[in-house]
């Protein structure tokens, strides 16, 4: 309504003409905003009437309570519900769409709202849009509002008009988004799934582990690194062992086995340690169909990942775990590489400087006491397979 009153008052409209397009622009418009807190008044310290889990919706910029209490759900659902919502004030075939942060949210936040309102019945339809941005805030509220407003020639033409106001972020019209076929030109694994009683459970042992371990590794790596080494892990393990349920994986073909879960790896865990292990399972895949030795192939997957990696032993990562583990499982067997896997680990407690990884960017008292993730992983690993 501002963006329209002032485009008339700029062309040189009378009083009555600005103050006949403003009403024009109300008529038109449709707004619905929804939000996880209130907002904080100064010298008001009461909590947000707001409960932990629940969203409001309709709620007023000066803090008015809104019309409904729903319970907290992802962005993309809250936008699909304001977007019925809008559509059913104000039908239209010709509209545009202003993304009003509400006060509290980050700009990432605000791109995620953005995506979804693009995305949702109210974007499809959309002609152009205006943000995300600040624009009528209520102070602190975490939460967004959404604007619709039916359009024709003398509305589309004031909310394009140049301004000189720095906080009108300027009218974006919708346009497609290229779509650029992709060929995948990793070579794939060509094998026939085979069955292996022992092989399958000891695969089932080493997932089931990484999935268990997951929200304790993510907090190891909240103290040390910035938490996902758990849902990483856990990411792999779970498409490995979905996998192995299916009935799909070469079991009864070592060397085969570890290319394939390389290849699993590489298309669902992130981050450096995703490729790495990828790395890992691949080189330890080539050298055990030449070799027939499985503890040696498994050390040339490490010293292969070292290689690209960079980190080594004393550098603080799951190199101190593994690299001991496997040199005391070639000369004393799985016992004996399950408890040179926990001290490796619990000597990671005491290294005050990592050389490799997110902990490299920390001070020692950040990094004291606490055992590296992946290294707590490997001892785990290691442990439920002796059991």
């Amino acid at each position: 309504m501002h963006k329209v009153a002032g485009h008339v008052a700029e062309q040189g409209g009378s009083l009555a003409d600005v103050k006949t397009a403003a009403q024009k622009a109300i008529d038109n418009t449709a707004s619905i905003g929804i939000a996880l807190t209130s907002c904080s008044l100064p010298g008001d310290n009461s909590e947000s009437r707001i409960a932990r889990g629940k969203a409001e919706l309709g709620l007023g910029i000066h803090g008015e309570s809104g019309i409904e209490t729903i319970d907290v759900a992802e962005c993309r659902d809250f936008v699909a519900l304001m977007s019925d919502k809008l559509l059913e004030a104000r039908p239209s075939a010709e509209h545009a769409v202003l993304i009003n942060n509400l006060g509290g949210l980050s700009p990432i936040e605000m791109n995620v709202v953005a995506k979804a309102v693009v995305e949702s019945q109210l974007g499809e339809g959309a002609e152009s849009f205006v943000g995300p941005a600040a624009l009528m805030t209520a102070i602190d509220m975490k939460g967004f509002s959404l604007s619709l407003l039916r359009l024709d020639d003398e509305l589309r033409a004031a909310l394009a008009s140049e301004t000189a106001t720095e906080a009108w972020p300027s009218l974006i019209a919708k346009r497609g988004c290229p779509v650029v076929a992709c060929e995948n030109k990793a070579a794939k694994i060509d094998y026939t799934p085979s069955q292996n009683d022992a092989v399958a459970t000891a695969v089932r042992t080493v997932c089931g582990t990484l999935i268990d371990l997951e929200s304790e590794l993510n907090r190891l790596d909240a103290i040390v690194g910035d938490g996902d080494t758990g849902s990483t892990f856990a990411a792999g393990a779970r498409k490995v062992l979905a996998e192995l349920d299916a009935n799909n994986l070469p079991l009864n073909e070592p060397a085969t086995l570890l290319n394939v879960v390389a290849e699993k790896l590489t298309t669902v865990m992130g981050g450096s340690s995703g490729v790495l292990l990828s790395i890992f399972f691949t080189a330890a895949g080539r050298h055990l169909a030449t070799s027939n030795d499985l503890v040696a192939a498994l050390q040339d997957g490490l010293a292969r990942m070292m290689q690209y990696g960079g980190a080594k032993p004393g550098d603080r990562t799951m190199i101190d775990a593994l690299f001991p583990a496997f040199n005391a499982w070639a000369e004393q067997g799985l016992e004996g590489a399950a408890t040179a896997a926990r001290e490796g680990a619990e000597a990671t407690a005491t290294m005050l400087k990592a050389n490799a990884g997110r902990s490299s960017y920390l001070n020692s008292d950040s990094l004291n006491g606490t055992k590296d993730p992946g290294a707590f992983a490997v001892e785990c690993v290691f442990a439920s397979l002796t059991k």
